[in-house]
């Protein structure tokens, strides 16, 4: 007999077998304890199958920046099934089971990083971000005479500092996470990281990257400049490795330049399909939602929604003397909208062009498409973090 459960310390053991096995990975003793901390920051739901537990899901209750706003957001991860208990429909009830549990904990959007695209578009959730690295020689980077200085700190000594400059930055994106201070010293660096922070003349921080040292890499996982001139200090630090290591792996967030100011800009890059989206609970992510128009206009928006039926219908936004609205009774219409739930989180997350979403007949559109556009978030969706 099976049924949904809600995890709770009890089950911790069971939760890391499965993990294990499903993710090919082994954790020592002080790994599982560590694990088992960090699942207490987590909702885990579970099917159990007799007294087997056969699958499971982790939610985790984070906030990411969109339009520079801070807003609610579950993330999807560990989703897992022993393989005797595989074609049996587990991960559409767990699926199902998180996207309601989303909803009543006021969670307006989801985010997960798939190992099959398709598989999750089939629940709600569409493609939103890229990730993109670049491997250069130390030798590509020029070289530079720059004034101040760069040191290596501790986190608990700078945190402040280090949400500051990483907030100012992850706000020009959007879906970027709103980090917490337990999400940066358990999520975000690593044991075998290091923080490298850039001071001007001044000695004021503006700047820092996060990099670890293999016996033939620097990575750098992320690096943030308020300034051309930390710009260059952290490269010069970077190129100083030369004698070192004969690359540098380096993780941009989307547009930024940097490859253009290099010795060679002709590196090799990699960019590739990394986390999806979906928009939870329609009422709620639209009321909550960071409008960059608040000229007076009515949006139909006609919505599909295959995995969360409280989606389904029409739905008319309305901005009005600059109040949102959004309501199931009909009113009358600027702007008609019609697609299923991905696509439309893929517009309303500035994921993809309204004009490609038009082209490829993932939406129909009536109505001034000039009007619809000036409402949606002009931030490129991006990400650094995993989970």
């Amino acid at each position: 007999m099976e049924k949904i459960v809600h995890c709770d310390k009890n089950h911790d053991d069971a939760i890391l077998d499965l993990g294990e096995y499903a993710f090919r990975y082994k954790l020592s003793e002080s790994e599982r304890d560590h694990r088992k901390e960090r699942m207490k920051q987590e909702h885990i739901i579970a099917i159990i199958d007799g007294k087997k537990l056969a699958s499971k899901v982790h939610l985790l209750p984070q906030y990411l920046y969109l339009g520079g706003k801070s807003i609610p957001f579950g993330g999807i991860a560990g989703v897992a099934t022993w393989p005797e208990f595989r074609r049996k429909g587990h991960v559409r009830q767990l699926m199902n089971k998180s996207l309601e549990e989303m909803r009543s904990r006021h969670m307006p959007l989801s985010m997960l990083h798939p190992f099959d695209i398709d598989f999750y578009r089939k629940f709600g959730w569409e493609l939103t971000q890229y990730a993109h690295t670049v491997e250069l020689k130390p030798g590509d980077i020029p070289s530079y005479k720059t004034k101040g200085n760069v040191a290596r700190v501790k986190y608990d000594e700078n945190k402040r500092v280090l949400h500051e400059i990483y907030e100012r930055h992850a706000k020009r994106y959007g879906l970027m996470l709103d980090r917490n201070e337990y999400w940066w010293k358990y999520r975000v660096i690593s044991e075998d990281d290091f923080i490298l922070m850039s001071y001007n003349e001044k000695g004021e921080e503006d700047g820092f990257l996060l990099a670890n040292l293999s016996k033939d890499q620097l990575t750098i996982e992320e690096w943030f400049y308020d300034s051309k001139e930390a710009s260059q200090r952290l490269l010069t630090w970077m190129r100083n490795h030369d004698s070192m290591v004969p690359k540098v792996k380096l993780t941009l967030a989307p547009n930024d330049p940097i490859l253009f100011y290099l010795h060679n800009p002709r590196v090799k890059e990699d960019r590739h399909a990394y986390f999806m989206s979906r928009i939870v609970d329609v009422k709620s992510f639209f009321t909550q939602y960071p409008y960059q128009s608040f000229s007076d206009v009515t949006v139909q928006l006609d919505v599909t929604d295959e995995a969360a039926e409280w989606n389904n219908g029409s739905w008319f936004l309305s901005i009005q003397n600059e109040q949102v609205s959004i309501t199931n009774e009909s009113k009358e219409a600027d702007v008609y909208v019609k697609g299923d739930i991905q696509s439309l989180t893929a517009l309303w997350l500035n994921a993809q062009k309204v004009e490609d979403l038009l082209f490829f007949d993932r939406l129909q559109i009536e109505g001034d498409l000039e009007q619809l556009k000036a409402l949606i978030v002009k931030e490129t969706p991006a990400l650094l973090d995993f989970f």
